[in-house]
């Protein structure tokens, strides 16, 4: 009995000299892919966050219940976002993540040219801001699954702009560990925040 083949996803030749150089590791791999591969299943010009979201977890563990694979694939959607291999946009109140190879060809002409509010980190309404797993990745280093629950504990015992600031002033001394951050927001602490006496 002949197996189904599999249905063929268009991959834009623009893909492999925009989106490939930036994707370093395979949940980030299977979230662009999945990106492009529910944009053509649905002849849409994007996914719902919601969707690719269910759809690279279940790529991840096909049980559903690993709550590690799912912080993963939210780690990859916010790295997806930041390093502007997909384009988040709001349609209709709902929030899209777009692929950006080939996407002037396919989005609709009421597609806002504003990103649409995070739904994994934003609040409605505020503009969007690098997120902390992304400012780290950025400015100290990989982010390992470790170093992503240490930046969670920070997130509940300092406000979110001392940490981003932290990990700026981290990089900028060419220390490129989460313990040099963790001893700039301990000193910001005792003094009463990050400003310079």
């Amino acid at each position: 009995m002949p197996t189904e083949r599999p249905e063929a996803v268009s991959i834009p030749a623009e893909f492999f000299a925009r989106v490939l150089p930036g994707i370093d590791d395979l949940v980030l791999l299977k979230i662009v892919l999945l990106a492009y591969q529910l944009s053509q299943a649905a002849e849409s010009f994007g996914v719902r966050v919601e969707e690719l979201r269910k759809a690279a977890a279940g790529s991840i563990d096909s049980t559903g219940t690993n709550e590690f694979a799912a912080q993963l694939v939210d780690r990859g959607i916010e790295r997806a976002i930041a390093g502007e291999l997909l384009v988040r946009r709001l349609l209709e109140g709902e929030a899209y993540l777009v692929p950006v190879a080939g996407r002037s060809r396919t989005a609709p002409a009421e597609l806002p040219d504003r990103t649409a509010p995070d739904p994994l980190t934003d609040a409605p309404g505020r503009a969007r801001r690098p997120n902390a797993f992304a400012l780290y990745e950025r400015h100290v280093g990989p982010l390992t699954p470790l170093v992503a629950e240490q930046i969670r504990e920070a997130e509940r015992a300092y406000p979110r702009e001392w940490i981003g600031a932290a990990i700026a002033e981290a990089g900028a001394h060419e220390r490129r560990n989460w313990r040099y951050v963790e001893s700039i927001l301990a000193a910001w602490e005792k003094r009463g925040g990050p400003t310079r006496h």
